[in-house]
């Protein structure tokens, strides 16, 4: 810092030198010019977040010189917070369905969020977790599950931008499974809704359902928009149905404009390709409870899976981008520590 300021002080001298006048007079003027050296550091260090570090390393210390004389306090509160995000990295994150209730879908009550609705926006590359999903693991627990009748995942479009008639423009996107609409009961308001077709391999069905809302501003409402072929992300996509006015997606108060196939996450989102790799956590599930079914019961009924997982897990090897029950075993014992 001192040779910063002191290489601007003596530029500015060498200015006024050329311009006639004595060196001493000129460092003089320098000096007077450029203000008070010492000021002039500190605005440089609150500029580049130093003084935010130095204040962090003093609570540091100071938060360190308090817990050492209190020792017993130290210990019961690190057992504490030990225990606490234990138990939450243990066990899935099951949210009441009434979260979900201002949802316009049908029977709205008999929903359930898996996982953590505050995360909908959320990635996590590396450690495995359980209040967002991998891909491998929605397969599992939406395969082996006996609390409901269907389970969606869903997950945010990234950078999401459309090209149509050569303009182009930035939309909200979300990528989902093909039982989407399905387990939300939704239909479309003209043409379809994704099912089970589209989700036949990554890559295969290159189709998208657009909002009501995106409809009338884009496409003023006209029936032509069905079949037409715009640039999502740089790949063509077929459009082949638009919701209803009600609808606003699975998050409450964010409405997509698009929703494409989580089979075209490969090509829409190249950069994280998540959909063999259970390193990394981007999607949110969403279940309907089978009737007579309770959230109590889909709780123990995920902690089973996950107990079964893990045991059959054990004399199998894992890899990284693996889908099968070995990986997903390791990525609860993972989720777990």
């Amino acid at each position: 810092m001192d040779a910063e300021m002191r290489f601007h002080v003596e530029a500015y001298a060498d200015e006024l030198i050329r311009g006639g006048m004595t060196q001493k007079e000129a460092l003089r003027r320098a000096h007077v010019e450029f203000g008070g050296v010492e000021q002039k550091k500190e605005e440089c260090r609150d500029a580049r977040g130093v003084t935010l570090v130095e204040n962090f390393v003093q609570d540091v210390r100071f938060g360190a010189r308090m817990l050492r004389k209190n020792v017993g306090f130290t210990v019961v509160a690190g057992m504490t917070l030990a225990l606490g995000i234990g138990a939450n990295a243990a066990n899935f994150t099951v949210i009441s369905a009434v979260l979900l209730r201002p949802l316009a879908v049908p029977h709205p009550e008999q929903l359930v969020a898996v996982g953590d609705p505050t995360r909908v926006h959320s990635w996590s590359n590396g450690t495995p977790q359980t209040n967002s999903f991998s891909y491998p693991l929605y397969r599992e627990v939406r395969d082996q599950n006996e609390v409901f009748s269907s389970l969606l995942a869903t997950s945010r479009l990234d950078n999401a931008r459309i090209v149509i008639d050569k303009g182009t423009e930035d939309l909200r996107g979300r990528v989902v499974s093909e039982n989407y609409f399905e387990t939300l009961g939704v239909e479309a308001l003209i043409g379809r809704t994704f099912s089970s077709v589209d989700g036949g391999a990554p890559g295969k069905d290159p189709v998208a359902v657009i909002s009501y809302g995106y409809w009338q501003r884009r496409f003023a409402g006209g029936a032509g928009v069905l079949g037409r072929t715009v640039q999502l992300n740089s790949v063509p996509m077929t459009i082949i149905g638009v919701t209803g006015p009600k609808f606003q997606g699975e998050i409450v108060e964010d409405q997509p404009d698009i929703w494409a196939p989580m089979m075209m996450e490969t090509q829409l989102m190249p950069q994280k390709a998540y959909l063999e790799t259970a390193n990394i956590s981007a999607l949110l599930l969403v279940g309907r409870l089978k009737q007579g079914a309770t959230i109590p019961q889909a709780k123990a009924n995920l902690a089973r899976i996950r107990t079964v997982s893990m045991n059959a897990g054990k004399s199998r090897p894992y890899s990284n981008s693996s889908g099968k029950l070995g990986g997903v075993a390791r990525t609860w014992k993972r989720a777990m520590a």
